[in-house]
């Protein structure tokens, strides 16, 4: 059993700010689960921030990270002013700018309740590792029986989302596995139940049929070894870690050959090797139309962009944009809410103004990573740059749900503690 005892308090109204702060800070990831249950706790956090921010501001801005925080999310939120200027849905491009402001808010609770009580961190750590846990629990059952442990049934294609109604928790569990090898790597070895997450979140997000989840848990396992490993030598690998891997890569590929939807959706992907326009869009579920419009959208508006969230309302107000998005081999027009690309979507609302900014928000947060690869941290930065990949084809990165996941994930990398995890084995 994993102990979290350990933490004073000086009276019972401290306590209760501790655990307090614990759950809000759990809440804010696994509320995930559904389109916008996740804003509660946020917006509590957001309303501690200010009052706190205003009590302890000085203190935030001696902090080099939080500097760093503030840095990079301006990175994302100047382009987005600069867009307002001719934005082709002001009041919808307003509205966004100004849900951004939400982030240094939320990174001023983070960081001083995790400066005040660094044992928040473990806390943390075991919610949302063990949150990660009974989710996929919950899809494997869900995916075996056709309904999960609360009663979701499966999608209509077979595909496991566990108690939500869509499909996005494949990918929010994909752009999570860096701290789920970490946890392992840093645990595995005194307390074996830590290497169990490996074990039912990477079947979970196969049977999502979510690819984004698909890349996110490739890139982000592949970039963990070498920021983590590499530089430690082969020789410091964990040997149960060693042989989970190796169990994984034998099991995986019979669940993927023969289980649907796994097999359906590889079977689809694998169209775009044939090298046809038709192949191509088909194993990208339609998105080349997508891909057309945006950066037709570039193109007319290269400076500034048509604002953030702007693409779909170009498409309502312009009948041959939405006429682009037909394309074979499907016959019917495409009503998408953004580009289905991360470059495309920043390239097309805010243009190369927010390209610049989200190229130099991607090598700061490189530059942080590496410099913090052996720290506890390197995780939860991680997850950010996986979430921040040029390779997310699936959410929009100025929507409300996808950039508090990247943004979330980034200031807790950033403000966690700098000392190894107390988190041991509970003694006999």
């Amino acid at each position: 059993m994993m102990s979290l005892s350990g933490q004073s308090f000086a009276s019972r109204n401290e306590a209760l700010q501790f655990y307090g702060a614990a759950a809000l800070l759990v809440a804010a990831f696994w509320l995930l689960i559904s389109d916008g249950a996740f804003n509660g706790p946020v917006a509590i956090m957001v309303l501690a921030g200010v009052v706190l921010g205003a009590k302890r501001g000085e203190l935030l801005w001696r902090e080099t990270r939080w500097r760093t925080f503030v840095g990079i999310w301006l990175c994302f939120w100047i382009p987005m002013l600069v867009s307002l200027v001719d934005a082709i849905e002001i009041g919808r491009a307003v509205k966004t700018a100004a849900a951004y402001l939400r982030f240094p808010l939320l990174a001023a609770f983070v960081f001083l309740v995790l400066r005040r009580w660094p044992r928040l961190a473990d806390w943390i750590l075991v919610g949302v590792v063990g949150g990660a846990s009974f989710m996929a629990v919950d899809m494997l059952w869900q995916y075996w029986n056709g309904y999960d442990l609360f009663g979701t049934p499966v999608w209509a294609d077979g595909r496991a989302t566990g108690p939500t109604a869509n499909n996005k928790i494949g990918l929010v569990m994909g752009v999570l596995f860096p701290v789920m090898l970490e946890t392992a790597y840093r645990h595995g070895r005194c307390w074996w139940p830590a290497l169990l997450p490996l074990l039912l979140v990477i079947p979970a997000v196969v049977f999502s049929g979510q690819r984004g989840g698909w890349v996110a848990l490739l890139v982000g396992g592949v970039v963990w070894a070498v920021v983590r490993l590499l530089p430690r030598g082969v020789s410091k690998l964990r040997r149960r870690l060693v042989i989970v891997a190796l169990a994984l890569a034998l099991v995986l590929p019979f669940i993927l050959v023969q289980l649907a939807p796994a097999n359906s959706r590889l079977g689809q992907s694998a169209r775009i090797f044939e090298g046809d326009v038709a192949s191509i869009n088909y194993a990208l579920s339609g998105r080349l139309g997508y891909y057309r419009v945006s950066w037709h959208l570039f193109r007319e508006n290269w400076i500034n962009g048509i604002g953030p969230r702007g693409y779909r309302f170009a498409l309502e107000q312009r009948p041959e944009l939405l006429e682009m998005t037909r394309l074979a081999p499907y016959t019917e027009v495409f009503h998408g809410t953004h580009p289905h690309s991360s470059v495309l979507e920043i390239a097309s609302e805010t243009g190369v103004i927010g390209l610049l900014g989200y190229l130099l928000a991607l090598g700061w947060l490189m530059v942080v990573l590496w410099r913090s690869r052996s720290k506890p941290a390197a995780a939860w930065l991680l997850a950010a740059l996986v979430a921040l990949s040029p390779l997310n084809i699936s959410l929009a990165i100025y929507g409300t749900y996808y950039s508090h996941l990247i943004f979330y994930a980034l200031l807790l990398g950033l403000a966690w503690p700098d000392a190894e995890s107390e988190l041991r084995p509970a003694p006999p």
